[in-house]
């Protein structure tokens, strides 16, 4: 298989196939077999749990991995890329700028219409759709109220992409984004557990003046960059959402307030 790089651009129905542990098979080494046992272990440990672990055609970040490499496994190379086409079209009430993950034959965005929605990658079909709430009026545009004045907008209520979390023990398979100053837990599949997909497991407020109480009316704050969760040894919802990394911004204070939740 060729190497591709793909680029940080915004896509959209386009699915990014990768696989960033074929290559561990061919090293021979010690290292190698103690990263392919301890590999095989942890997906074995994930069916255990009927979650679903990204496979060898899954994209379940943004740049595909946490170091952001935008790089993937493909059979594509410079002849074949010309036969690509279209597969389908689906349309959302609003613009579409953040970039769609996918797992599982699933694809995960979200629009500036106020939802997320889980799309069948093969069909374009609707799996399910999930509406966040759109309660800060300094947003522009807002979901559903286009205005005049939206074209000087910045970006609408979501507009980075997901994170895509395997369930482990009774957690389920997460969805992990941001809206607004709101950041959402969504379930992504059903499970034995009686988790339904498209509901809400967790949401929590950062807005831009946590010393106060939350003002929806004047607050235009809004979490631009794609979650990123660690140390999954944690698996409360209290923790979860302790170990989320994000930045946020906040208009009245520039850009750029990293944090670790």
């Amino acid at each position: 298989m060729a190497r591709t790089q793909f680029g940080s651009t915004s896509w959209s129905g386009v699915v990014s196939p990768y696989d960033e542990e074929t290559q561990v098979a061919s090293r021979m080494g010690r290292r190698g077999w103690r990263t392919l046992i301890a590999t095989v272990l942890a997906s074995s440990l994930a069916a255990a749990a009927g979650a679903t672990a990204p496979g060898p055609a899954d994209w379940p970040t943004y740049g595909h991995d946490l170091h952001r490499t935008f790089s993937a496994s493909t059979t594509l190379d410079q002849t074949t890329v010309h036969t690509l086409a279209p597969a389908w079209f689906f349309p959302t009430g609003d613009a579409v700028t953040a970039n769609p993950i996918e797992v599982g034959g699933t694809i995960y965005v979200g629009s500036w219409d106020g939802n997320f929605y889980a799309i069948e990658a093969v069909s374009g079909q609707l799996r399910w759709s999930f509406a966040v709430d759109a309660d800060q009026q300094k947003i522009s545009p807002q979901p559903g109220n286009r205005q005049p004045s939206d074209v000087t907008s910045d970006g609408g209520i979501i507009t980075s992409a997901a994170y895509f979390l395997p369930g482990v023990g009774s957690r389920p398979d997460l969805v992990i984004f941001g809206a607004g100053y709101r950041l959402y837990a969504v379930v992504a599949n059903d499970d034995a557990s009686g988790h339904r997909a498209g509901t809400l497991y967790w949401k929590h407020l950062y807005s831009g003046r946590p010393e106060l109480p939350p003002d929806p009316a004047n607050d235009g704050t809004r979490i631009f960059s794609s979650p990123a969760v660690g140390h999954q040894r944690q698996y409360s919802q209290r923790r979860l959402r302790q170990r989320v990394g994000l930045t946020h911004h906040h208009r009245a204070h520039g850009p750029g307030d990293r944090r670790r939740l």
